[in-house]
């Protein structure tokens, strides 16, 4: 398994923002908010990154 690059950290936490930008939790926590896709892409690529290096290769 291959790690993957800064730029594809990036990406995935921006993906993962987009689908949540509209969930009702992440509105009711951040209701005002005109950054909230922002915010959530910051906050993933946090996820992102921890997740990959805890994957273990075979």
């Amino acid at each position: 398994m291959e790690k993957i690059s800064t730029n594809q950290t990036l990406l995935s936490a921006s993906i993962l923002a987009r689908g949540f930008v509209d969930d009702p939790m992440w509105k009711f926590i951040l209701p005002r908010s005109q950054n909230r896709l922002e915010i959530l892409a910051a906050m993933f690529e946090v996820f992102v990154d921890d997740g990959i290096k805890r994957v273990k290769c075979c």
